[in-house]
């Protein structure tokens, strides 16, 4: 299967807007420090803040932060991504979507194992609290600082659910991939138990017209805005 774009796209980057969800336990804040619009080189980065862990409910707000009739780039963190790939999986994807960014993927289909793991991390919270799980967090991870701010204003009870509520989502399914018509840019990071590169490898594999960058584990430790600097290298190659 090929999955390098055939011809240049329609659309240049710099013309195009990025819209972009969230993963559980995240926050859009981390969308707009992570892919920066002069960084990843679009026009604009519109976020989408839904704390919810539910993929129907991200995949309606996406879409709506979509609709504006412009070249769109239509993507996601994590269970953000699952959403995003839903939505460039259906046959009435708006034609001015004309690529995706799906970014850290978690499973494939129904919940495996790593949607055992968000739902232990949604477990803990509940016994421990966020002040007691970030305790036990190593502090120089960049990781960690990210989690205190996105939680900092959250009850532990609001982030439970939204925890054990994404560990139950199905991500989209294979046939789902293989119907997505538009390229997409998936970026993964390395050694990472909650967003394996196995499953963004597969992804690709499955996505028709599809390119992959990894990040090293530590390298958002330099500055969140290498994953804008990775999708822009996997979106260049697919000639977007």
């Amino acid at each position: 299967m090929d999955h390098t774009a055939a011809e240049p796209a329609a659309h240049e980057l710099d013309a195009c807007r990025l819209v972009l969800a969230h993963g559980a336990g995240s926050d859009a804040r981390f969308l707009e420090l992570a892919f920066p619009a002069d960084r990843l080189g679009v026009r604009e980065t519109v976020v989408v803040d839904d704390r919810t862990g539910r993929i129907d409910r991200i995949m309606t707000a996406l879409a709506h932060a979509a609709a504006d009739p412009v070249p769109t780039i239509l993507g996601g963190v994590s269970l953000g991504a699952h959403a995003a790939a839903a939505l460039l999986a259906r046959p009435d994807l708006p034609r001015h979507v004309v690529a995706g960014l799906l970014v850290m993927p978690a499973w494939t289909g129904h919940p495996d194992p790593v949607a055992d793991l968000t739902h232990a991390a949604g477990d803990a919270l509940a016994v421990l609290g966020p002040e007691g799980v970030l305790a036990e967090l190593d502090p120089d991870d960049w990781v960690t600082p990210q989690l205190a701010r996105a939680w900092a204003h959250r009850t532990a009870a609001d982030l439970v659910q939204e925890l054990l509520t994404a560990a139950t989502q199905d991500a989209p399914d294979a046939a789902a991939m293989a119907r997505i018509s538009v390229p997409c840019a998936i970026v993964a990071l390395a050694d990472d138990p909650l967003h394996p590169v196995s499953v963004a490898t597969r992804w690709q594999q499955l996505i028709p017209t599809s390119e992959q960058v990894s990040i090293p584990r530590e390298g958002p430790g330099d500055g969140l805005w290498v994953f804008a600097t990775a999708a822009r290298e996997a979106l260049l190659r697919l000639q977007i």
